[in-house]
Formats: structure tokens, C-alpha cells, sequence
């Protein structure tokens, strides 16, 4: 099994490093982080408000009382300060490939479009696992997915969902 702690620091350091990202499109892109196997044991959950993660959001502020990480409080928005090679943080190759798809996939996204990518790959996810239990078609999973994102996006239309949709679909096949 990976480690935590390196693959939580590797994920925040590449996400932030001469970057300037807002707390919710961080969340954000941890969670696809972890759904692309980085081991980060972050617990994540949507509602009206957007996407949350209490481990998360907990984890950033130890790396910002440590030093690890700033957080500039006029503008919202975390950043990796500039370090020394002695304390730098060493990443794998692959490891830097994969984050670096990440936020290539997600890097024209506004922080509500990335709530909305997040909200939808929670409510599929958990639609599939009831599915294999009460055997329910496509299309009713499809209605159901639908209806929940109505639900819970207040800027939901069509479009922005099969967007989203073809977004995950890229996100997935990255592994």
C-alpha cells in the first residue's frame, strides 16, 4: 500500500506549486486525486453549498501551520512556497504524470464548474451502488442522477451535465 502522508503532501505540493488555487477547486482536485488512486483517506460530500472533506480541509491547515503551505486570506487562495532543494518535496515520475493530467483536465474550470464535475462523479458513484443492489435500468439511474444534480446545482442545465459527463469520462481513462 502507497503512503498517505507522501501521496497527501505529493498531491497538494503539484496542485498548488507556482499556482494560485482557491480552497473548493482544491478540494476538488484532491478528490479526483483520490478517486484516480492516490491513497489520501480524505472522506468527501456535496450539498446546495458544494463539495467538503473535513480530513481535507484539515489537512491543509497543518500544512499551512507548518509552513508547508500559504494561504493568502484577502484572496481565498492556497499556494506552495518557493523552497530550497535540501527541504524540497520529491515526486515520482508517474506520480507527477498523473496529477499534472489532472490539472491539465481540469484547468479551464471555474470553482463552481468544478463543484459540478464533483457533485456529479459523488451522485453517479453512489447511484452504481445502489444499482447493483436494486437492479435498476439505465435509464432510471439516469433520471435519478438527473434529478439529484437539479437538486443540488442551482447553474444546472443539459449542456453543462453532458459536458461534465464527457469530462469525467476523460478523468477515468487517465489511469
Amino acid at each position: 500500500m502507497r503512503d498517505t502522508d507522501y501521496d497527501r503532501l505529493v498531491s497538494v505540493f503539484l496542485f498548488t506549486c507556482g499556482k494560485e488555487i482557491d480552497d473548493n477547486s482544491l478540494i476538488c482536485h484532491l478528490f479526483f486525486a483520490q478517486k484516480l488512486g492516490f491513497n489520501l483517506d480524505f472522506n468527501f460530500k456535496v450539498n446546495q453549498r458544494g463539495v467538503s472533506s473535513s480530513k481535507a480541509e484539515s489537512f491543509l491547515k497543518d500544512l499551512i501551520i507548518s509552513g508547508e503551505l500559504s494561504y493568502d486570506n484577502e484572496r481565498g487562495l492556497f499556494t506552495f512556497p518557493i523552497r530550497t532543494n535540501k527541504d524540497c518535496v520529491r515526486v515520482s515520475a508517474d506520480d507527477f504524470y498523473l496529477l499534472e493530467s489532472i490539472s491539465d483536465v481540469l484547468s479551464d474550470l471555474e470553482s463552481w464548474e468544478l463543484s459540478f464535475l464533483v457533485t456529479l462523479a459523488i451522485i453517479q458513484e453512489d447511484c452504481f451502488k445502489r444499482q447493483g443492489v436494486n437492479k435498476v435500468s439505465f435509464d432510471e439511474l439516469r433520471d435519478g442522477v438527473i434529478s439529484a444534480m437539479k437538486r443540488l446545482c442551482p447553474n444546472y442545465t443539459d449542456d453543462l451535465f453532458e459536458g461534465a459527463s464527457s469530462r469525467l469520462l476523460i478523468l477515468y481513462n487517465l489511469v
